[in-house]
């Protein structure tokens, strides 16, 4: 009895990313850094006023616009694992800091400057990230004692928990 003819292509591995990154990729993400240096530098030295009369800078700024698609699809090739870790890495450092000069530019009452566009953790604002509203009416410590209650809760229901299913 003689097995079915298998399919050879069925049993190779999958390939993947080569070790070294992707040089295309890497050049052209120096250049976008350049490019977003460029403008922030700019920026930093034209008032907002006169943005719009600024023909180099304007040009950088629709480069820089132009390259927010590509981005996209350089980190969803990221994500599917076809770019190293490294070069994914970078393109995320990149595609961040790209948002942040565009953002800039498109807010009238910006300040430009190389912490800002860096993100420089001393002047960022984290206030988008709460995720609920604080309470003012409370003091402070007594915030502080509901939440050592809430852990006691907690850790109480998972002691809990761990017992109930305990196989002697």
């Amino acid at each position: 009895l003689s097995s079915p003819p298998s399919d050879p292509t069925s049993e190779l591995p999958m390939p993947l990313p080569t070790e070294a990154p992707d040089p295309k990729v890497l050049a052209d993400l120096k250049v976008l850094s350049e490019k977003i240096d460029l403008c922030t530098e700019l920026l930093a030295k034209t008032p907002p006023s006169a943005v719009d009369a600024d023909e180099v800078l304007l040009g950088v700024i629709g480069f820089l616009g132009a390259c927010s698609p590509r981005m996209l699809d350089l980190i969803d090739a990221g994500t599917q694992g076809v770019l190293t870790e490294a070069t994914f890495e970078r393109c995320l450092e990149v595609n961040d800091r790209l948002l942040r000069i565009l953002s800039e530019c498109d807010d009238p009452d910006r300040t430009v400057g190389p912490a800002a566009v860096a993100g420089d953790p001393d002047k960022l604002d984290l206030g988008d990230l709460v995720l609920s509203e604080p309470d003012d009416t409370k003091a402070p410590e007594k915030n502080l004692l509901e939440a050592k209650k809430s852990a006691e809760d907690f850790d109480a229901e998972f002691d809990e928990f761990l017992l109930e299913r305990k196989v002697d």
